[in-house]
């Protein structure tokens, strides 16, 4: 019997197949041929020994043409039965095709077919544009008009994934490089360079729209207002107005397993008394009553009817460090991080020592809180030196008299918002 490692398995019976087969199995390699996805997962010596167990020693390179015509007629039923899933399967005949093709390169009576792997690829690049890889499918393409320049559908197929990826200037080099080198389809070259170029336009409109809004934001917050900003990721915006600026607030109960409150809209010159009067006026509800759930201490937790405007502290937590968070000093700066850099302009850049809204101390002292006075208004908040606005200005409110407020201040470092009274005492001398 001709012995299973003959150079020759062209001439192998069944049986000589069957029994190479089998060492192929017995042997620990054979595990890569049963659970490889593709043949691209195979070492090359894999690949050429199935090939010839299942084709008698037919060249790769005939075989990756097949694998070819398996993956197109995948690819024409996608588009008859408009199901992903056949997409998928035409991609993986395509990645074993391609596998195949550098296969061939090893093969004594073969030879790497390049034009055949740059159509390989570019249908599978097809295939990664039918399925929205759009990533995929711009490095399949670049890989098949590296390997021919000519392939027309490779060079097309690059400029829409440009276009979907919203690289309007690399999508018009590739519809520029069309239009030179295939003349015969220089009309679908310039309809692709055409949609680039407006697409660019509109993007740089839209650009300069939202950096024109990020400056006008800064501006009136830190210019006018004397305020410090930094990225702003709440979704609840501020209302700028000409005449003033309204201030989204969240109003917290960390004593209470009660939901917060938000009001939407607080002028910088509105008291934190008026609020308090407006939020605790009116009587309480069920869902107000004291719970242990999600609170500071289980014990002596006040009902919603001991929060009256006479009977509370008010606290903002602010960072207690002597770095602030990231802020930003320049319009620019900030436009260029809400709405990103101009084209062709220098880019803003945080150093490495520097964090964007990290209201997590650097160190291990306690928290920071501002006792605020009720008669202070939210503006007094804004100039404070260690306040920073990220979003909506977030209030605790606790309970003077509760034994759960009592156990809390200790833990925390406070401080007054405002040391003086606001009102200085009535000079009464030389009065009757």
């Amino acid at each position: 019997m001709t012995d299973v490692n003959s150079d020759s398995p062209e001439s192998w019976t069944e049986e000589e197949r069957a029994k190479y087969l089998q060492k192929l199995l017995d042997d620990e390699s054979g595990e890569e041929a049963l659970f490889a996805e593709s043949l691209n997962d195979m070492k090359p010596e894999m690949v050429q020994a199935l090939v010839q167990l299942r084709d008698g020693g037919e060249p790769p390179s005939a075989l990756a043409d097949d694998a070819k015509e398996r993956g197109n007629r995948h690819f024409k039923t996608a588009l008859k039965t408009e199901k992903k899933m056949w997409y998928r399967q035409a991609a993986k005949e395509y990645t074993d095709g391609i596998a195949l093709c550098m296969a061939a390169a090893d093969e004594s009576n073969d030879e790497r077919p390049i034009e055949l792997e740059s159509q390989l690829k570019a249908n599978r690049g097809a295939c990664s544009l039918a399925l929205r890889n759009y990533g995929a499918a711009k490095k399949d393409c670049r890989e098949a008009l590296n390997l021919d320049k000519k392939n027309t559908k490779a060079l097309y197929r690059l400029g829409k994934a440009c276009l979907a990826l919203k690289q309007w200037d690399a999508a018009m080099n590739a519809g520029e490089l069309g239009v030179s080198t295939q003349p015969e389809n220089a009309k679908a070259f310039r309809e692709m360079i055409k949609f680039a170029k407006n697409k660019k336009s509109q993007a740089l409109r839209e650009l300069q729209t939202k950096r024109k809004d990020a400056i006008h934001i800064w501006t009136r917050i830190v210019k006018h207002e004397g305020a410090k900003l930094a990225l702003w990721k709440s979704p609840d915006r501020p209302a700028i107005t000409p005449e003033q600026i309204e201030w989204p607030l969240v109003i917290e109960y960390p004593e209470l397993n009660i939901p917060n409150d938000k009001v939407e809209r607080a002028s910088a010159d509105d008291l934190f008394a008026d609020w308090l009067l407006t939020l605790l006026s009116s009587p309480p509800d069920e869902r107000y009553q004291s719970s242990g759930a999600n609170s500071d201490s289980g014990k002596d937790m006040p009902s919603r009817s001991r929060y009256t405007p006479d009977n509370v502290a008010i606290y903002v937590r602010v960072p207690n460090t002597q770095r602030l968070p990231f802020h930003f000093t320049s319009a620019e700066a900030y436009a260029d991080a809400i709405a990103g850099p101009l084209p062709n302009s220098t880019t803003y850049s945080l150093n490495s020592n520097e964090s964007l809204n990290n209201d997590e101390d650097d160190d291990d002292r306690p928290s920071l809180f501002l006792d605020i006075h009720p008669a202070a208004s939210i503006k007094d908040l804004l100039l404070h030196p260690r306040f920073v606005v990220s979003g909506p200005i977030r209030l605790q409110l606790r309970s003077l008299d509760s034994a759960a407020h009592a156990a809390w201040r200790p833990t925390v470092e406070i401080r007054k918002l405002m040391d003086v009274p606001i009102f200085p005492p009535e000079d009464i001398s030389g009065k009757d």
